[in-house]
Parts: structure tokens; C-alpha cells; sequence
């Protein structure tokens, strides 16, 4: 992998490629974001995972409210938006302009190419996000099946074989945040695009 500082570097510049938005509502996934980074800085992966895997959940809730016609979002409704969750959000944006893609590794934007479909059991960054959210990490789990296993993401990701074989957590945490920082930046290009 990258050295650690040549990481945060690129953490850094992709952070700072997205866009604020004007809609005070929707800009709730920043202090995720800021607080995101700034773990992946100290060099706290567990929580640079969680947080970052929040600010998406945040964004995908406010895109699934703010879908609804008009006369059912009088208010933000806090208690469905708990009982919605990360893998059915996922499923209601997968066919549309919300950039799930950007969530995705090779394979699994391959799947819903040729399938429309996701399965969303098996997406790296829910089941990632659930790992370390429900705190079932360590029960008979290698961090390797939370990495992509194909070269062209290690390429990406700046990995290697060796390096996803015998993963850390860090290496995890910056794929985790690398992945919603990419979805964060497209995801408000064509908010603001949109208008």
C-alpha cells in the first residue's frame, strides 16, 4: 500500500474535491465527513469506518425523503428514517442517479450492470459497515473478505496482493472512506448540477 502519509494526502484532496451544498438539510453528512477524516488521521480505523459509513446513510436518507412527493414531506420523519435501512436504500437507488456505483467494487458494479440488480447481502461496504456497526468483526472474519479481491480495485485502492491477504484495519478504513468520499463528491456535483 501507499505510505500512510501518501494516503491521508489523497483522503485529503479528495475531501476537499466536494462541494458544500446550500441546502442546510443536506449538508448534514460534513461534520460525518470532517470527523471521518480526521479518525483516518489519528489513525483510528473502527471509528474513520463508522463515521464515514454514517455521512452515506445520512445522504441516502435524505435523498429517499426528499423523493417523496410533495405533500408527504411536510416533516422529516426521524422515525422512519430509522427504521430504513443501509441495504434497502442501496436496492431503492441501484437503477437510478444517486452514484451507488461509487459504493462499489469491480465486481459488484459488474453484477448490477448485467443484472440491474444488486445483492445487497453481499456488498463490501454494507457488509463492512455492519461488521464494525454491530461489532460481529472478530467472529470467523478475515478483513480480506472486506476488501475486493480483484486487481483492478487493489490498483485503485493502491493495494496489493500481500497487503489484501493479510489486511489491517487501516487498510479497510481507508478503502471504507475512500469509497464514500468518492460517492460524497458525485453525489453533490449532481445535487448542485440538478439545482
Amino acid at each position: 500500500m501507499v505510505s500512510f502519509l501518501e494516503s491521508c494526502s489523497r483522503i485529503d484532496v479528495l475531501k476537499n474535491e466536494i462541494k458544500p451544498l446550500r441546502l442546510a438539510p443536506a449538508n448534514l453528512h460534513v461534520p460525518y465527513i470532517n470527523e471521518a477524516t480526521e479518525c483516518f488521521h489519528k489513525e483510528l480505523p473502527i471509528s474513520c469506518i463508522l463515521v464515514s459509513s454514517t455521512s452515506v446513510e445520512i445522504c441516502l436518507c435524505w435523498e429517499h425523503w426528499r423523493r417523496k412527493p410533495e405533500e408527504e414531506r411536510k416533516t422529516i420523519p426521524i422515525d422512519e428514517f430509522r427504521n430504513v435501512s443501509l441495504e434497502k436504500l442501496f436496492r431503492e437507488f441501484s437503477n437510478s442517479d444517486v452514484p451507488i456505483d461509487k459504493l462499489l467494487d469491480f465486481d459488484e458494479r459488474e453484477q448490477l450492470k448485467k443484472t440491474g440488480k444488486l445483492d445487497t447481502k453481499s456488498i463490501r461496504f454494507i457488509k463492512t459497515r455492519n461488521k464494525f456497526a454491530h461489532g460481529d468483526l472478530f467472529y470467523h472474519t478475515s478483513l480480506a473478505t472486506l476488501i475486493s479481491g480483484h486487481y483492478e480495485d487493489w490498483l485503485d485502492y493502491g493495494i496489493n496482493g500481500e497487503e489484501w491477504a493479510n489486511a489491517r484495519l487501516e487498510t479497510v478504513a481507508f478503502v471504507q472512506l475512500l469509497k464514500t468520499l468518492r460517492f460524497m463528491k458525485t453525489l453533490t456535483d449532481l445535487l448542485i448540477e440538478k439545482g
